[in-house]
């Protein structure tokens, strides 16, 4: 978000500001706290692991969608930001799937430190990977610079057929 919001609007962004975005990110990540700090339990609790996650992949469409376009930015901002904010939801989910698959309690820390790890591998390579597809579509014109948002989609879409493979209800954990 802050490569596009801060990329010229020549050139499919928004012109930002450093300060604009950075108060945009840190209001986002304040609310965003308190949010699934709130929200995710219940929600969990009302609509289940499986639809949540689904629904927050989902929201990853509206949430690149919404990157490109120019129209009242300041409201879209909002709207990409809410969308973000729902999607990271999922983030808590998967990881109950995960703790819920572990084989007993005692692999629990294994099986956690695992996924931990591809996350964390994930964070580093996901944003710098982004970033430079944007750049190169931009840089190449490559369905007007708009190549990366394809690709992002896709990937969403990947994320979603995935999802939908997840039992509705989770594993329950051996004793041993």
């Amino acid at each position: 978000m802050p490569l596009v919001w801060s990329t010229s609007v020549e050139f499919g962004g928004l012109s930002m500001s450093p300060t604009s975005v950075g108060l945009w990110i840190s209001g986002y990540g304040f609310i965003n706290g308190i949010f699934q700090f709130v929200a995710l339990p219940r929600m969990v609790g009302r609509f289940g692991p499986r639809r949540i996650f689904i629904a927050c992949i989902i929201l990853y469409f509206p949430s690149y969608i919404l990157r490109d376009l120019n129209l009242v930015a300041a409201l879209l901002i909002v709207l990409q930001l809410l969308a973000t904010s729902f999607s990271d939801m999922g983030f808590g989910v998967i990881f109950m799937y995960i703790s819920s698959a572990a084989p007993n309690k005692r692999s629990l820390g294994a099986m956690n430190g695992v996924a931990q790890m591809m996350v964390s591998i994930q964070r580093a390579i996901g944003p710098a990977a982004a970033a430079s597809l944007f750049a190169f579509s931009l840089e190449n014109g490559i369905l007007g610079g708009n190549f990366v948002y394809v690709v992002l989609l896709a990937l969403v879409w990947v994320g979603l057929c995935v999802a939908r493979q997840l039992p509705k209800d989770m594993w329950i954990h051996n004793e041993q």
